[in-house]
Order: structure tokens, then C-alpha cells, then sequence
């Protein structure tokens, strides 16, 4: 990748420790995907400010950038743990709160804007159309590319702090035309009316073509309440970091249509309701705002409860600057009155809330997701009316879209008939294979290990417990595994772009993979095998490797199952070894 003086002088260390580092972050992402030059940033949104997420080893890494760091662009951040200013009222440990308050103070010192909010855009950092920026927050990733036409990679926390410490980034991927174009086309043949519905289609779509980027057909009457539920649901249950819905967004009608496609019913979304839904029964906690209300939710919420009591707690998260202006307008206190909270700097997917409370309902399929994650709550996907009506009850009811779980099962069964066959192809290819691959070099080393093998990309972040390394995702076929000292083998990454710091802070702990092996390493995972220095390998046919093989990653290199070529299991008892970079 072709750098400009000022770029050599910050690689060459001319600009202080932390510019080095943003400048080996960054050429190493350049190198990685055949960057030809960089090209400058207008913003960064950065990912990775809750201490829930980053832990004492993130604390650590973001202070030592901040001690010379400065950035060269304008750059807001994603939620904190807690609201900054209301913290004691809403159960936030002492020890915590001041964790957390060095966190923010780190980017502070750094020029960094604390907006705590996932939507900047509604928040002061709005890009136009083709211009290039750097966000991390998969959500804002996916709004800024599909809604607004700006231009960015799904940048992991650290990357993103890196352009904006440079001011640059890598002209790769979603910077260029061709990442973009619309790879399949979806017919949505059913209305869509609420979040939680545009939040269902989201995981429809990333289930009906997962990896690709989708021209949408048949949205009537689009909002940016609706839109943004999409771009947060999308990436996170496996889709692209970028969507165009024809007729709507700016570049819907630049690239030609894609022949054939999927059509999308009232069956599958409900379907992608149901599998978020954990049930009837009593709930302790309804969250509004994954991500960040609108001023018209806000007010929609105050209309809703009417001045009626709640008996669950009722949390709408937003933006500092979106809940001024709803404080201004009587809505804040409205809601109070009725024993709602309106939090902002924070959201109930990053704030420490595990054993607080049991079950949540929410308009978030993405909120139900990290819901059932990293705070271990049962959930319940329901339109904003039926939050409100469940925060006043504290009773979830059951939803329209529960009369499809007998369906969604169905349809279960039959993936998981689908898995059985597949995986019994994937064996006769395996006993066939010579067992030694090449592939591209991530992150150098050498290491040796037991494969833990799944055709399902892995999300760091809500997918894995950090403290373990077992995968909590419900479903998944790694749920309740430890990838601590194991070979990961995965297709590629999905979900938070926290999880570059989750890999980091797993290797501090000693849970982290002995090696990463990718089918296509995305740069979330990259970033964090750089930055925790686990070897990392990618273009690599992850179905050639064999759960439980014996592995060994070398450089470009992968051997599988040496000695026994997969034909039997070797012993749990292995020991793991891994090597410096070379």
C-alpha cells in the first residue's frame, strides 16, 4: 500500500506512540486486503467505551493511547456502561462508575467527542453521500453506507480510533464501487409496520442470504425509526454491513438489479420473531431505544402511557442531545411521571445488568440478541405498543408472531436435517483432503491445537463469554464450548465491532483461540488478532477442517490432523502450544 510522507513520518514513529500504532493497525489492514493507497477520513465513530466490554485490559490500552494520542478528525463515540450524569440513580457500582468515567476521559484527552450514543448521526456526526469515514458500531456501519451514502468498512473499535488518530484509512472494500453493488435481490411480499418487524426482516435476510448484499423490494412508506432497526439487525444475525432498498436509499438505483433473489412473507418474518421470543410469563425490565430513540420515539412512548403507572422498569435509552431536546418538550417528565426513565450515554445491550434483572421485552431484535449474551436475560420482541402495555402489566403476552413458533421449529428441524447431510459431505471431502492448506497471512505465528470447527460465523462480542471463552449464542453449534487454547476454525466473523477488544481482552485473561483460521477474515477479526497477537490465517476452506482435529497453524500454512488425516479424534488432553510472530 502506497503512503504519503506524512503517513511514513507517523509509521516511522516521527508523531509519537500512539499515531505509530494507528499507522501499523492501519497498513497492516491495508496490506491484508490489497489496499493500493490510503484515502482521508471526515469522521470516526469508535466502538469499544462500555468498561462491561472492555474490562481492566481494555482500560489499559485505551490510557496508553490516550498519553500521546490526538486525533486528526472529527470522532464520536458508541454508548458507555452508564448514563455519565445519572449514574447513581440507576444501580451503577461505585467501582464501576469509576472505571468507566477513565474510559471516557482517555478519549476525552484524545480530542474525542463523548457523545456516547450508537446513533451519531443523529447526534452532530452526519457524513453526505460518498464521503469516506471510519465507524465502528455495526449498526451506525450499516446506516452510515446503506441510509446516508457515506463510505466505510465495518471498522473494529481499535481500527477506527486508528483513522482517526491518522486522519486516513485503507481505500478497501466498502470505500470502492464494486463491495457495494447488490449481490441478491429480496421481495418482501408482506407489510412491515413496526421496529420489531424491520428488526425480524433484518434477521430474515441475513438467514436467507447470509454474507450478501441485498437489493430490497416492496418497503412502503420508509422511516428513519424503521431504517435504523434494519441496519441494526442485519449484521447482527450474520448480513453485510451495507443494504439498498429500492426507490429509498442513494444508491439503490445506481447498480443494475440482481436476476432471480428470495421473496420474504408474513411465514418468515414471523418465524424470525418467534426464535426472539422466550416465552409469556412475568418481566422485570422493558427497553426502548437499540438503537438510540428518535425524538418521535420518545414521544411516542409519552402518548402510549398516557400518564398510566408502570410496574416493570421501563428504560428508553437515547442520545444526550435527542434527550435535552425531549426534556425541553415535556416528554422526559411525562414519562417520569409515569415511572419511566429516559437514559442517556448508555443502552441495557453495553450496561452492566447481568443478574439485575431476568427477562426484558423490547422492539430490538438486535437488543434480544446481546440480551440473551452478555446479560443472560430471557427476551421478548414486541412492537412499541406492546412494550408499553408489558412495562405497565409486567406481563409479556403473547405475541402475534408466537403462533409461528410451531413453524419456526419445524423449519429448525429441517436445518438441522440440512446441517446432519451437510456435515456428512463435509466428512467424505475431509477423509479426501490432503490435509495441507496455505492461505493469507493475518497475523503471523505459529500454534498448535484441537480444532473447534463450525460453518456459523462466531460475534465476539454477546457470542462468547470473555471471563471463559465458552460461546454463549443460543443455537449456535459451538453454545456452551470454550475456544480457550483451540484452533477456531469459522467462515468469518459477524455481529458487534466490540469484538476486536473482546479478542484482546481475552488473550490478557487467557481464554482467547490458540490460532484463528477464516474462511474470509473481516476486519474485526483481524484487528483483534493483531492487536492480542493470536496467529491468524485466512482463505482457508474451514469445512476441510474437522471439529476436534488436531491443527497446526504456521504462517500462511494449516496443516489438519497430522498424522491421522481426520479419521480419529485426538486426545482432549492435548497441550497448546503458540509462538511469537515471525
Amino acid at each position: 500500500m502506497k503512503l504519503g510522507d506524512a503517513e511514513r513520518r507517523m509509521l516511522d514513529g516521527a508523531e509519537g506512540n500512539a499515531r505509530r500504532k494507528a499507522m501499523e493497525i492501519l497498513a497492516a489492514l491495508g496490506e491484508m486486503y490489497g489496499a493500493e493507497e490510503t484515502v482521508p477520513v471526515r469522521s470516526a465513530q469508535i466502538a469499544g467505551v462500555s468498561y462491561a466490554n472492555l474490562g481492566d485490559a481494555g482500560l489499559e490500552l485505551i490510557e496508553e493511547w490516550a498519553a500521546d494520542g490526538r486525533v486528526a478528525c472529527l470522532a464520536t463515540l458508541n454508548p458507555a456502561g452508564m448514563d455519565l450524569r445519572d449514574w447513581r440513580a440507576h444501580g451503577i457500582p461505585e467501582e464501576f462508575a469509576e472505571r468507566q468515567a477513565r474510559i471516557v476521559a482517555a478519549y476525552e484527552r484524545m480530542g474525542v467527542v463523548a457523545s456516547c450514543t450508537c446513533t451519531p448521526y443523529l447526534a452532530g456526526n452526519l457524513p453526505a453521500p460518498g464521503e469516506h469515514v471510519a465507524w465502528s458500531e455495526s449498526s451506525a456501519v450499516t446506516f452510515a453506507n446503506a441510509v446516508l451514502g457515506a463510505r466505510t468498512n465495518r471498522e473494529g473499535g481499535p481500527s477506527a480510533l486508528a483513522a482517526a488518530l491518522a486522519g486516513v484509512t485503507p481505500m478497501y472494500g466498502l470505500h470502492l464501487d464494486g463491495p457495494r453493488a447488490p449481490t441478491v435481490t429480496i421481495r418482501v411480499e408482506t407489510p412491515i409496520a413496526s421496529t420489531a418487524e424491520f428488526g425480524a426482516l433484518g434477521a430474515a435476510v441475513a438467514a436467507a442470504a447470509p454474507g450478501r448484499v441485498p437489493l430490497i423490494e416492496g418497503l412502503r412508506d420508509l422511516r428513519v425509526e424503521g431504517l435504523k432497526a434494519l441496519a441494526a439487525a442485519l449484521p447482527t444475525f450474520g448480513g453485510p454491513p451495507i443494504f439498498h432498498v429500492a426507490g429509498r436509499t442513494p444508491e439503490a438505483d445506481r447498480y443494475p438489479r440482481p436476476a432471480g433473489g428470495v421473496a420474504i412473507g408474513r411465514r418468515e418474518i414471523d418465524e424470525a420473531a418467534a426464535a426472539l421470543d422466550d416465552g409469556a410469563g412475568e418481566i422485570d425490565l422493558v427497553c426502548i431505544g437499540c438503537p438510540h430513540a428518535t425524538l418521535d420515539e420518545i414521544r411516542r412512548v409519552a402518548a402510549l402511557l398516557g400518564g398510566r403507572r408502570v410496574a416493570a422498569a421501563l428504560w428508553i435509552a437515547t442520545s444526550r442531545p435527542v434527550r435535552e431536546t425531549a426534556a425541553r418538550a415535556g416528554l422526559v417528565e411525562a414519562i417520569e411521571r409515569s415511572g419511566g426513565t429516559v437514559v442517556a450515554d448508555t443502552c441495557f445491550v453495553v450496561a452492566p445488568l447481568e443478574g439485575r434483572f431476568r427477562s426484558v421485552v423490547t422492539d430490538s431484535a438486535k437488543g434480544c440478541w446481546y440480551a440473551r449474551g452478555p446479560n443472560r436475560m430471557l427476551v421478548h420482541l414486541r412492537d412499541v405498543e406492546g412494550c408499553v402495555e408489558a412495562a405497565i402489566s409486567r406481563r409479556s403476552a403473547v405475541g402475534a408472531q408466537r403462533t409461528a413458533h410451531s413453524a419456526q421449529r419445524t423449519a429448525h428441524g429441517a436445518q438441522h436435517t440440512a446441517h446432519g447431510a451437510q456435515r456428512t459431505a463435509h466428512s467424505a471431502r475431509r477423509t479426501a483432503h490432503s490435509g495441507r492448506m496455505r492461505g493469507r497471512v493475518i497475523r503471523a505465528g505459529s500454534a498448535r491445537g484441537i480444532a473447534l470447527s463450525s460453518a456459523v460465523p462466531v460475534s465476539f462480542y454477546g457470542g462468547v463469554d470473555p471471563a471463559t471463552g465458552v460461546v454463549l449464542e443460543k443455537g449456535h453449534p459451538l453454545e456452551g464450548r470454550s475456544m480457550a487454547g483451540r484452533v477456531l476454525a469459522i467462515p468469518t466473523g459477524k455481529g458487534s465491532t466490540v469484538g476486536s477488544f473482546v479478542l484482546y481482552r481475552m488473550a490478557r485473561l487467557g481464554t482467547a483461540p490458540a490460532a484463528l483460521v477464516c474462511g474470509e477474515c473481516d476486519p474485526v477479526v483481524a484487528v483483534g488478532a493483531i492487536l492480542a497477537e493470536i496467529p491468524c490465517v485466512d482463505g482457508i476452506d474451514t469445512g476441510l477442517i474437522p471439529d476436534g482435529a488436531v491443527v497446526r497453524v504456521d504462517g500462511a500454512e494449516v496443516v489438519v490432523d497430522e498424522g491421522n488425516n481426520g479419521t480419529k479424534k485426538p486426545s482432549t488432553a492435548l497441550t497448546v502450544e503458540r509462538s511469537p510472530s515471525r
